[in-house]
């Protein structure tokens, strides 16, 4: 899976955001008209990566600026290549980049260990598509994490429902916290923001059950935050 998704710089191409005009390599690559590279245009020009301007060197390399083709791909390299920027052992790091507590909490997990192993396991692709198109959803987060947990021979049955649960609670707080917005005390909201943002970066060492607590604290907080704005 996460190697068709790193095949070629053409796969974080084309067109982007004000941001990405100029760039030698979207001003190329977005010039070919194949139909296979389509679906990648509207995957990465409608990601944040497109509409921020991260442009396909940020992840494959290459020289933006250079006259022919030949030199703007010097230093790129196919997936297959451990010292490609793609290769699946450097994708954590090549994220870790411009996302760091996810990262780094990443890093603490033993998935990230048994993913520089073999490459299995969830990676940054695995859960949110080669340029950041989507987030783990809770209604598929089960289905993807019994793929080696499943119930029936699994020592860890509970975890693709736990995951669930866990995710489901993030979207129910994260929707309860946009809604006390004007109607609580902006301070408590603030720290609840603060909170919520950590928790979604601690998701990614996977330790659900502290995950969980966390998270019951954190309605807590915004109890108390209603309660204040209702007093």
């Amino acid at each position: 899976m996460r190697y068709w998704l790193f095949v070629c710089p053409v796969l974080l191409l084309l067109w982007g955001g004000t941001a990405a005009q100029g760039n030698g390599c979207v001003d190329c690559h977005g010039s070919l008209d194949l139909p296979s590279q389509r679906e990648i245009f509207r995957e990465w020009r409608a990601s944040p990566h497109g509409r921020t301007g991260v442009t396909c060197d940020r992840c494959h390399g290459g020289v933006p600026a250079a006259a022919t083709a030949t030199a703007g791909h010097r230093g790129v390299s196919g997936p297959m290549d451990p010292a490609s920027r793609v290769h699946y052992s450097r994708i954590p790091s090549l994220c870790g980049g411009c996302h760091p507590a996810e990262y780094q909490r990443f890093r603490k997990s033993r998935h990230y260990r048994a993913y520089l192993k073999t490459g299995a396991g969830p990676g940054c692709v695995d859960c949110h598509g080669a340029m950041a198109t989507t987030v783990a959803q809770a209604d598929r987060v089960t289905g993807f994490c019994m793929s080696c947990h499943d119930p029936r021979r699994s020592s860890l049955p509970d975890v693709g429902s736990t995951a669930r649960r866990c995710l489901r609670e993030i979207d129910r707080l994260d929707a309860r916290l946009r809604g006390l917005q004007g109607a609580a005390d902006p301070r408590l909201l603030e720290q609840a923001r603060r909170e919520i943002k950590a928790c979604k970066e601690e998701w990614h060492d996977f330790g659900l059950a502290r995950l969980l607590a966390r998270l019951r604290a954190l309605e807590e907080r915004l109890d108390s935050a209603s309660a204040r704005g209702r007093g």
